[in-house]
């Protein structure tokens, strides 16, 4: 055995054969040739920095760096005929990797925390989203608000004894220019006994829609005078063309628009977009109302329609009580304001409950002397058919203007998709506290839906209902004792829903009708309300109530009473 001296072992351990040579060669090249293609996609990688995750750079990088430094100590290696250089290079590779490793997890973890917060961020815009209220109901709470500011108005004309007409029909006018975002408004009220549109009041800026007179100076003041005494006989003009529509109708731009004429190239006088809408009460045209926004402004758009469409039935109730209010006092002997109203609260009654095809409604009513307390009425919209029936607190006049609000009001949210809930919760709101009246009321409401043969009952205050269950064979009581209307804004209701089918009966009923005294003082009582319901629940509906009201009068005998009395009998059939 061949023993070699220390140094030479360690110098052959050191140094590189041919073969060796050869493999660094090879291996410089390679990793040069890496390292080139490394620093094309570094370059890429920088022009995509937005699009490439931040760890696929760092490992680019990385591996630029480790493939610099095992292209450096293999060359070194060959040059020095050396492992150790290599060997070096190789450990500075593994730092490089291990360096890596760690700043990538950091990357890893700090994306996953900004990840949950973003989630987070979204969830919570989301549900907040969700909270938000629907353009349906931010629209009616903007017209209810509209409504109670024109209760307003006509209770000060009212009180103050102004003249309601002229008043009125301003605030209209400045209602829809307001609440529509308009340029100029403008209202027109049939003339009594007449087939004539006239102008009651005209808003901001409003190109005349119709042909002026050829002999009319083109100035604007000329013209806002001629357009504001304007007269126009049906059918003459493009204000009867909404009339004979009977709904709304939009112009989104009147350039060339064969149904406005071209008075003139003068600015004031060019027409932009415009929506009339017909104010129609109970199928009787009481007005026009229309609206206009300049050419150089956004046209109007359905929103706009639908939201002048709630509008213009407030306004056609109002301007339907204003013309009867008039009318009331030319054609009576006023005496004292008593008479007065009493006369124009029996115009809010209805003459005659609308039909509804699949129920049988018969009513009694009975109005002692002065001002009714009672108002009831059946409202049908298109989905479901409403049955209001409300006692309100006193008997004076500040009690007919609560009933007056209560009517207006129920006309126009009974209008929406809005619950039943809500509904009564917008009623509360829309008279608690608004004017300076210090009275509420007792109500029940009572919404059927014809598809699904149920009714829904709300009530406030003493409020009850009766229903004569013909498959249980007895009659229910319904009761909710809540806080009538007016008292506080934070009052709260509910409702329920009941199946009524074919040969069901239900009954709405003020407390006059069960507090009304004989002239024993003894009261006519709940349970004899209820038995003459259900002995006659066969029956069709006038004749029970007939049958209630004769065994009333026989019951009262001579006693006087002083409570209006209201019964309304619901039958499905």
């Amino acid at each position: 055995m061949t023993i070699f001296p220390l140094d030479d072992r360690i110098t052959a351990m050191k140094e590189i054969d041919f073969l060796d040579f050869y493999t660094l060669v090879t291996l410089s090249v390679l990793t040069a040739l890496s390292l080139l293609l490394l620093i094309r996609i570094a370059i890429i990688n920088k022009k995509k920095a937005r699009e490439v995750s931040r760890p696929f750079v760092l490992l680019t990088y990385s591996s630029l760096v480790s493939a610099l430094i095992i292209s450096i100590s293999a060359a070194a290696s060959i040059v020095f005929k050396s492992y150790f250089i290599l060997n070096i290079g190789l450990l500075a590779v593994v730092v490089v990797f291990a360096v890596y490793i760690t700043l990538s997890e950091n990357i890893y973890l700090r994306n996953q925390i900004e990840k949950i917060k973003r989630d987070k961020a979204n969830a919570y815009y989301i549900k907040e989203l969700k909270n938000l209220p629907s353009e349906e109901y931010l629209r009616a709470r903007k017209t209810i608000n509209t409504a109670r500011l024109m209760i307003q108005k006509i209770n000060k004309l009212i009180v103050g004894k102004k003249d309601i007409s002229s008043d009125m029909f301003t605030y209209l006018a400045e209602s829809f220019l307001t609440d529509l975002s308009a340029d100029g408004a403008v209202v027109l009220a049939v003339q009594s006994f007449e087939e004539v549109l006239a102008v009651k009041a005209l808003a901001g800026t409003f190109p005349p829609p119709y042909k002026l007179p050829d002999d009319l100076a083109r100035k604007e003041d000329h013209v806002f005078s001629n357009f504001k005494h304007a007269q126009f006989e049906m059918g003459e003009s493009i204000f009867a063309e909404a009339v004979s529509e009977g709904k709304p109708f939009l112009i989104k731009n009147g350039k060339d628009n064969p149904l406005l004429p071209n008075n003139g190239n003068e600015k004031f006088l060019q027409h932009g977009s415009l929506i009339f809408f017909p104010l129609i009460v109970n199928t009787i045209v009481v007005g026009v109302a229309a609206v206009s926004r300049g050419p150089d402004k956004a046209p109007f758009s359905e929103n706009d329609v639908k939201m002048g469409e709630f509008l213009s039935g407030f306004a056609a109730e109002m301007i339907h009580l204003t013309v009867s209010i008039l009318e009331a006092s030319e054609h009576a002997e006023i005496e004292n304001i008593t008479d007065t109203v009493a006369k124009i609260q029996k115009i809010l009654l209805p003459k005659n409950l609308k039909k509804v095809p699949s129920l049988e409604i018969g009513e009694y009513f009975l109005q002692e002397r002065g001002i009714c307390s009672d108002y009831y009425d059946v409202i049908v919209q298109q989905k479901r058919v409403f049955i209001v029936l409300a006692d309100v607190a006193g008997k004076s006049i500040q009690s007919a203007i609560i009933m007056i609000m209560i009517r207006a009001i129920l006309y126009l949210i009974t209008n929406t998709d809005q619950n039943m809930e809500a509904i009564l919760d917008w009623l509360n709101k829309g008279i608690t506290g608004k004017i300076d009246i210090d009275h509420f009321a007792s109500i029940s409401l009572l919404s059927y839906e014809p598809k699904t043969n149920t009714i829904e009952f709300i009530g406030a205050g003493s409020q009850a209902m009766m229903v004569w269950n013909k498959e249980k064979n007895k009659i229910e009581l319904f009761q909710q004792k809540t806080d009538p209307i007016g008292i506080d804004v934070r009052s709260k209701y509910n409702s329920i829903k009941i199946p009524l089918h074919e040969g069901d009966v239900a009954a709405l009923y003020t407390d006059g009708i069960i507090e009304t005294l004989n002239a024993a003082g003894e009261q006519y009582g709940a349970a004899r309300l209820a038995k003459l319901i259900a002995d006659n629940h066969s029956d069709h509906s006038k004749d029970i109530v007939n049958k209630i009201k004769n065994d009333m009068i026989s019951f009262i005998g001579k006693a006087q009473t002083h409570d209006d009395r209201t019964l309304l009998i619901i039958k499905a059939r």
